[in-house]
């Protein structure tokens, strides 16, 4: 095909760039107009075309380009999509895609739309034609060499499809080519468009923000051009790398948050040294964060600009460089860290005094292992211990990384001895933490010698495995030990793996090991009890697990609920002491007669089951047990659970007991070894608020009931300082209980005058015995000797109640003269007892009147008078003197005896 015209150039009238030809690749571009460089030699010829018109329709024409006139220029259709490429000349219909006509821009009209583009995301296709002014052109026209006069533009239409035109169309945002911003251009990367502006407005545009704002390097940041980032900064960007972004400090630590790798080392490069002290927004510094990505040459760029980062420390194992590597993986940030600051980095040490060899073991990382254990130096890394004395070979076992235990091993088998402080080997690391790979890589290595090994207390590894409930490794080192040694092995705490696994609540492990030890040893495990006694069944019982308990009575049956630890508890005292219903139903479903001996178990301190609930206030195990028949079981005092707590004013467990007993009489008739109701027990010690609930339930049958001594409850509450528990039973039983008589004929108001104090000067017990009694009660005689009241209180040196006495009869002399079956008066029973203080008061309200007395006997109280003193006070000369109420007394004409009572000095006669 010979060219019809010279050379051109196709320019596009508003953005000046011509379509061009790349070289060394034949693909379309549009580019800058080059000039010659001297009028004596050719333009690019990568910028001129050629028209050829032969086997081309009237008026129709191939363009060809001047640096490959092998190919023509045609139009390129796929799925719906048009684009200008350049390929081989073709023939017959497809033909008319390669051949061209020069339009009118004034003829032509609007068409459907269609886009390509060319290699720098420019747009340059064949585009719907459009009608376009003399300003607005944007299609592509022929020209003249740049000194000569520019054709008058024109479209040119594609003949096989007519209503296409070459044009420059609009990139994605809607702007034209020529109107492609400094910011469109920074975010799109485009490099080419990038230096065009730079040369026509200079650097300062770079320094220039948006209306959000927004730099041309965070555009390109943003975007990950790293070629524009490259182009911004070494035309004067640099220092808007510190311009914060998207609550980041700066656009290095964006770049950084986004994972831009090659960006964030063009910007570390030229970044400020403080700028690489400044945390991201997650607080981790930069040179950290790089280094637990593996972005090496970052590192190397951090550190040449600010050495201090190797320092820096994040998290909160406060993890420092070499960790973060160590635990990510990044062999090769590993590699550059010791390049950098030297293998004592392998020596820093976390929070928890963790190096990073340890960090690596924990985590796995075997290739950044190998990496440290290759460029360890004189560190010796297999010997590194962390917190708690952890070797590497510790850390790897309890996390189950197989291939460090091996490469461990490899490099030295002595690790498998080592301990932590706490005395645990490696292979007790892998038992607990379940791990049969790890467990058996080191099996093979040491063998037998391993199962063996024992913690400082007692622990083998099949302790470890048991408590933690790792069945598989169980089976394994139980199959290992073929002479079953191991599953007799104990803790300091007297525990062997199948106690150890039910004191840790595995079931499955102490089924495990169970079935493993075969029918000659199953018994011999369910009978092993630790150092305090307890058996498996008792850690079932304590812990209220029901399907353990199920198990090792479906295994052992009846006789390990008669297990005793050591303080004499059962399973079932666990279960009631603990408050474990669930668990304690089972064990009485499994007594085959029908729970009773359960019930009447009793501990070292006689206690039965229905006890311990009571004690430990589980009232619903009491009413289940009560439910079962507990209601008449007694512990070694003879106390029943509802006199007990009568007697310890438990009134909740009282009515527990009482509401689910099925005949509540046997309750109100239950007695101590001493005959005492339930009243009783609850009145001897003032419990009130239970003696209120007794007489609620039973009224004044309550009353009636007596002891082996014939005893009420309420002389006991006569006894009593408070007179409220005998204001409660005398508005029950009115006066009838104030004349009760014990065996020794003694009444309540005998109890309150034995129970005053012989120094105190109240009695409210007494006063309201005689404010409910009346009279009566002043005059009735008692007992074999037949004492009264006021006789009572003489004999027994209670002064306080005489005067009481006496008030209430008016001071009636009468009282003077009573006396007993056997003549004696008041004056003969406190000389005979020799209460000196007594008859000194007696002689004052008497006088010589009532020292004359006879007995049966014919003797008068001087008779009677045991010591000098008191016959010295019957017989002191006295005269008449009336007191300040104007009672009579007969007080001493001489010194008298001073009586001691207690220390008190206050008789003086």
């Amino acid at each position: 095909m010979g060219a019809v015209d010279t050379a051109f150039r196709l320019t596009n009238v508003r953005s000046d760039l011509v379509l061009a030809v790349k070289k060394g690749g034949g693909e379309l571009v549009l580019d800058e107009r080059e000039t010659r460089p001297n009028e004596y030699e050719d333009p690019d010829p990568s910028q001129l075309w050629l028209q050829k018109k032969d086997e081309c329709p009237v008026g129709a024409f191939r363009i060809v380009p001047k640096s490959y006139p092998h190919l023509v220029l045609r139009v390129r259709s796929e799925h719906g999509q048009h684009k200008l490429v350049l390929a081989q000349p073709t023939s017959g219909q497809s033909a008319t895609h390669e051949q061209w006509m020069a339009r009118n821009p004034a003829e032509v009209q609007q068409a459907a739309p269609f886009d390509v583009r060319d290699a720098f995301g420019v747009p340059c296709c064949c585009q719907p034609s459009t009608e376009t002014g003399g300003n607005t052109e944007v299609d592509v026209s022929k020209s003249k060499r740049r000194s000569s006069e520019v054709d008058d533009p024109v479209n040119l239409s594609c003949v096989g499809l007519p209503t296409l035109v070459i044009a420059v169309v609009a990139t994605d945002d809607g702007q034209n080519i020529e109107m492609l911003s400094v910011f469109e251009a920074s975010s799109q990367g485009n490099v080419a468009s990038l230096q065009r502006i730079v040369r026509k407005r200079g650097a300062k545009c770079l320094q220039e923000a948006d209306q959000e704002g927004v730099t041309p390097l965070r555009y390109a940041v943003e975007g990950g051009h790293v070629e524009a980032v490259e182009q911004i900064v070494a035309h004067g960007g640099a220092d808007l790398i510190k311009e914060s972004a998207a609550n980041h400090p700066s656009l290095l630590h964006l770049a950084a948050a986004m994972g831009m790798e090659p960006v964030v080392t063009t910007l570390a490069k030229a970044a400020g040294p403080e700028l690489l002290n400044v945390a991201g927004a997650g607080g981790m510094p930069l040179f950290l964060l790089a280094s637990s990505k593996g972005w090496t040459e970052a590192m190397k760029a951090m550190y040449a600009r600010n050495k201090g980062v190797i320092e820096q420390k994040f998290g909160t194992d406060e993890f420092f460089a070499i960790h973060w590597a160590a635990e990510k993986g990044q062999a090769g940030a590993v590699n550059v860290l010791i390049d950098l600051a030297g293998p004592q980095q392998l020596d820093k040490r976390d929070k928890d005094n963790t190096g990073p060899f340890l960090v690596a073991a924990f985590t796995g990382q075997l290739e950044v292992m190998q990496a440290m254990y290759a460029r360890q130096g004189y560190l010796n890394l297999l010997g590194q211990q962390g917190q708690d004395g952890y070797y590497a070979i510790h850390c790897a076992a309890e996390k189950g990384h197989v291939k460090v235990v091996d490469q461990l091993m490899q490099w030295d088998t002595s690790v498998l001895d080592k301990r932590t402080t706490k005395g645990s080997t490696p292979m007790f690391f892998a038992a607990a933490a379940g791990h049969l790979g790890v467990l058996q890589a080191m099996f093979s290595k040491k063998g037998k010698t391993l199962l063996e090994q024992e913690t400082p207390f007692g622990s083998v590894p099949l302790h470890g495995a048991a408590a933690n409930g790792r069945c598989t490794v169980i089976s394994q080192l139980l199959d290992w030990d073929v002479d079953l040694q191991l599953s007799k092995r104990r803790k300091d705490n007297g525990a062997t793996p199948f106690v150890y696994a039910a004191q840790a609540q595995q079931v499955d492990a102490l089924k495990t090991v169970y079935d493993k030890a075969g029918p000659r040893s199953q018994k011999a495990l369910l009978d092993q009890q630790d150092s305090h006694g307890w058996t498996a069944l008792h850690h079932a019982a304590d812990q209220n697990n029901v399907r353990m308990a199920s198990l090792l009575l479906q295994w052992g049956g009846v006789s390990l609920l008669n297990k005793r630890a050591k303080n004499g508890d059962s399973p079932f005292h666990f279960a009631c002491n603990a408050g474990h219903l669930d668990v304690l139903r089972v064990m009485y479903s499994h007594d085959p007669n029908s729970g009773a001996a359960l019930l009447k178990q009793q501990d070292s301190k006689g206690k039965v089951p229905l006890d311990k609930a009571s004690a430990a206030g589980h009232t619903n195990v009491a009413r289940q047990l009560l439910e079962w028949g507990g209601v008449n079981e007694v512990d070694s005092q003879g106390l029943t659970m509802f006199l007990r707590a009568a007697r310890d004013n438990d009134l909740g467990m009282l009515r527990t007991i009482y509401d689910a007993a099925g005949i509540k009489k046997q309750l109100l008739n239950q007695q101590d070894t001493n005959g005492n109701f339930a009243i009783h027990l609850a009145t001897l010690p003032g419990h009130t608020s239970v003696v209120n609930q007794l007489l609620a339930w039973e009224g004044r049958e309550a009353l009636e009931r007596r002891n082996k001594s014939k005893t009420t409850a309420f002389m006991l509450a006569a006894k009593k300082y408070d007179g409220s528990l005998m204001r409660a039973m005398y508005a029950k039983g009115g006066n009838d209980p104030l004349y009760h008589k014990d065996q020794n004929c003694m009444m309540a108001v005998h109890y309150a005058i034995e129970a005053a104090s012989p120094l105190g000067s109240d009695c409210p017990n007494v006063n309201l015995l005689l404010q409910w009694g009346g009279r009566g009660m002043v005059d009735v005689r008692v007992g074999e000797g037949g004492n009264t009241v006021f006789i009572v209180a003489a004999l027994m040196g209670r002064k306080a109640i005489m005067e009481a006495i006496r008030d209430y009869v008016n001071n009636d002399a009468h009282l003077l003269f009573q006396h007993n079956h056997y003549g004696n008066t008041a004056l003969h029973m406190a000389t005979m007892r020799g209460e000196g203080h007594i008859v000194a008061q007696l002689m004052i309200w008497g006088g010589p009147y009532i020292n004359n007395v006879r007995n049966m006997e014919g003797k008068t109280p001087v008779d009677l008078a045991p010591t000098a003193d008191i016959r010295k006070t019957l017989t002191l000369p006295r005269f008449e003197k009336y007191d300040a109420q104007g009672r009579k007394e007969w007080l001493p004409a001489v010194g008298g005896v001073s009586w001691h009572m207690g220390g008190d000095s206050s008789w003086l006669y």
